[in-house]
């Protein structure tokens, strides 16, 4: 989560301002009471105190706000509530702001205006030319705002000092922080003789609140300097004080403000020409494909999004990964824009949703929002990838070719306690008469703001496929080329059910986790991400932490041991064979100027395909520096026995990867990343070897002109068991892409891919070519 305390990688939220209180209650060093937030008009603008346990104002309202150029000079500021005394949650908690951090805050009937005045040495603040959300390589300030006041969830919306933005939203108890949905606010900011000037203009419409006379938002700013890995917060936030969100400031008492039923319009044309070798020779398709999509508040409170023949392709390809001994598919992240905003209501600890299995929509439907304590999330779905051709069944024999898959799924959460929720969900995948349907239920207990109890069940009722009548049409000679596993798909019923429970501690010094989970062999969830199913998992953690004093040559210390376990899901009187354990110790030694090392060692049981692979041994290391602006790297590795589960066989292996991030200069850089594997049988002959080097150059012209360039090759061996190379497979991925980005939904891209395929590099030939140009243009009516 970006504002919580553990996370290594940038958080985001920034300012509240300051109370409007009466001169004399301030000199005589009185605490504010609510009631003076609404003191009309304040004789002096008051300074809040973060430091103090000064978190909670009443921002000014203006008439019109002032412009947004990157400059405080306007008078409008002068209103404004002022935020001061932020302190470090990392690297080391609560040590002061010594360079020096103000937020103002006010707001006038359409915008909250937030302005930072940032002090620091204008030589050492980085400000690079990056594409949005990647601020985090550099500088950056922003506010974090629990729209409904419920310590759930919030938005934050945060600039660099070129203007440059980065939002996204982070869910209590969620983990990371989910950069993926854009919000529409304007930034601009500028160097200064003593630091750095930003300026936001958030529109009330871009937010999600409760529309009512007087409106209250949780609230924090945020300041995070890349160089040292400084992350400060106006509203402490302290490990032993509970929840992030329970710890975040209070903006009260916005009067005449409304959330806004506003209506966009997003239509989306693209166009491309692909090539495929066929029968030695490159064959062209091209094809063309208008969509529309719209958004339209039902309420101040529900949101409708609709898209009709949407083109949900990625611009990018996913990195190529190492998977020569995998056991489990690949897990890639949803990047598609229609599936982002408001997803965090759909997560489970099960991943019961996953949005990618619905590939190709022809249309979709989505309802987002949150009706008093009670978030409700809908969506429903055509997926026509689901009538895609299967391998060695005619076309003209298959029942499911060319049906569409349908997806409907329905949640709702309810807010109980303080910090907690409830939350129930259902879930339907139909084809035909093929389905899938899921039931289930969640919550997050926080209690005695140190513990936190989730827990999750879910109940499956599934029909697969059935394609007996079409086996039975096939003549003699497609039979007998029939892929085997088809005749499986009988149309089996079949139900099960899966069930989760975590209890964690956590304080400064110390987090404790224990973990139960099972799941039934025919639990099915086709619209969610499961590896496997049939199983009990046990799930024990400890991890201490140790804090350096300020100003010395390392910030902290963390250890950990974990204990997990997976048993074969098995009836009374025990649980059924362990085909899973291992025992995980490591620390990790944090140095100032953003620098680590770490190490582990980790011992592994594993029963796969009968066969037991007991104490497998495997020692892992890693570390990295984010310290200076023209080169930032990392790696880890890892080396030590495994299973070569092709082979169902005992073997060792070695793993490393390398990042590397340079900056040329403000607007030039490039990455440069390198994994490699090499797997060995236990007489030391080799299974297989991979290196896969990737190569990013980007060049950002201006904040909405940006090249970018990718080359990633891939080398492959595989060898048989006499340790000779059977295959040597190679290829050479090529992307090109041209941005214009003007504002989320309003964007340009032009592209180029092409995938070269063969044993040797000077005998590698064109396999697939594509050449693409979208265009989006967002209407806000």
């Amino acid at each position: 989560m970006i504002a919580s305390l553990p996370p290594i990688r940038p958080s985001r939220r920034v300012l509240r301002h300051l109370p409007l209180l009466l001169a004399g209650l301030l000199a005589a060093g009185t605490a504010v009471p609510n009631a003076a937030l609404a003191a009309d008009p304040p004789p002096a603008v008051l300074r809040l105190h973060g430091i103090r346990g000064e978190i909670r104002f009443l921002a000014p309202r203006v008439a019109k706000g002032p412009l947004i150029d990157g400059s405080l000079d306007d008078a409008e500021w002068q209103q404004a509530a002022v935020l001061d005394s932020f302190t470090h949650g990392r690297p080391v908690e609560g040590v002061p702001d010594s360079l020096g951090t103000e937020c103002f805050v006010l707001y006038d009937e359409k915008h909250l205006y937030v302005g930072f005045r940032v002090g620091d040495n204008p030589r050492l603040v980085e400000a690079p030319i990056v594409p949005r959300d990647q601020i985090w390589q550099g500088d950056w300030v922003g506010v974090s705002i629990d729209g409904y006041n419920d310590h759930q969830r919030s938005m934050f919306l945060c600039s660099n000092p070129a203007g440059i933005q980065m939002d996204g939203v982070d869910v209590e108890g969620g983990g990371d922080s989910d950069l993926a949905p854009d919000f529409l606010y304007t930034s601009r900011g500028r160097i200064t003789a003593n630091g750095f000037e930003v300026e936001m203009a958030i529109p009330f419409t871009t937010l999600r609140f409760a529309s009512r006379d007087s409106v209250t938002f949780g609230f924090n700013a945020i300041r995070d300097i890349q160089r040292n890995g400084g992350h400060l917060y106006w509203s402490p936030v302290q490990r032993d004080k509970g929840p992030y969100h329970s710890q975040m400031g209070t903006l009260a008492g916005l009067a005449d403000v409304h959330p806004g039923r506003n209506l966009q319009i997003n239509p989306t044309v693209t166009g491309s020409s692909s090539g495929r070798r066929e029968d030695g020779t490159l064959e062209y398709d091209s094809e063309s494909r208008f969509g529309i999509g719209a958004k339209y508040g039902l309420t101040t409170n529900l949101t409708a999004d609709l898209a009709i023949t949407p083109d949900f392709s990625q611009v990018e390809s996913d990195a190529g990964v190492v998977d020569i001994n995998r056991r489990f598919a690949i897990f890639f992240e949803e990047r598609r824009p229609f599936f982002l905003e408001g997803r965090d209501i759909f997560s489970t600890e099960l991943d019961l949703v996953y949005t990618r299995r619905i590939a190709d929509p022809l249309y979709g439907l989505r309802l987002t929002g949150k009706q008093g304590h009670t978030g409700v999330g809908l969506i429903h779905a055509m997926d026509q990838s689901a009538g895609e051709s299967i391998e060695s069944l005619p076309d003209a024999r298959n029942p499911y070719h060319d049906e569409s898959a349908r997806f409907d799924i329905v949640r709702f959460k309810q807010d109980v306690l303080k910090n907690s929720f409830l939350g129930v969900m259902l879930a339907d995948r139909q084809q035909r008469d093929a389905y899938n349907r899921v039931g289930f239920f969640d919550g997050r207990i926080n209690m005695l703001e140190r513990y936190h109890l989730s827990f999750e069940g879910a109940f499956s009722d599934a029909r697969d496929q059935d394609l007996r009548g079409a086996i039975a049409t096939l003549s003699p000679a497609e039979d007998s080329t029939l892929d085997a596993s088809l005749r499986e798909f009988r149309g089996q019923r079949r139900s099960g059910g899966a069930g989760v429970a975590i209890l964690t501690r956590n304080t400064r010094r110390l987090d404790v986790t224990a973990g139960l989970g099972t799941m039934s062999r025919d639990f099915r969830a086709d619209m969610g991400s499961l590896e496997r199913t049939g199983f009990v998992i046990y799930v024990l953690e400890a991890s201490e932490h140790y804090w350096s004093k300020n100003k010395s040559w390392w910030t902290n210390f963390d250890t950990w041991t974990e204990y997990e376990r997976h048993d074969d899901e098995g009836g009374a009187p025990y649980f059924g064979r362990m085909v899973d354990e291992e025992i995980r110790k490591g620390g990790e030694l944090r140095f100032a100027r953003n620098t680590w090392l770490g190490s582990g060692y980790n011992r592994t049981f594993t029963f796969h395909d009968g066969t037991e692979f007991r104490g497998q041994n495997r020692w892992n290391f890693w570390g990295g520096s984010e310290r200076y602006r023209l080169l930032r790297g990392g790696f880890d590795g890892s080396i030590g026995e495994t299973v070569i589960f092709g082979e169902v066989a005992k073997g060792h292996d070695r793993v490393f990867s390398m990042w590397s991030d340079w900056r040329f200069s403000d607007q030039f850089d490039a990455s440069l990343n390198l994994e490699t594997a090499v797997v060995e049988r236990d007489d030391d002959t080799r299974y297989a070897d991979i290196v896969l080097p990737r190569l990013r150059l980007g060049y950002q012209i201006t904040k909405e002109l940006a090249l970018r360039w990718i080359t990633e090759l891939r080398s492959e061996r595989i060898y048989d068991r006499a340790g000779q190379i059977s295959e040597r497979p190679k290829s050479v991925t090529l992307d090109v892409l041209g941005t214009y980005y003007v504002r989320p939904g309003t964007v340009v891209y032009l592209g180029y891919g092409s995938l070269r395929r063969g044993d040797a590099w000077d005998a590698m030939v064109v396999t697939n070519n594509n050449i693409f140009v979208k265009l989006s243009y967002l209407w806000q009516m």
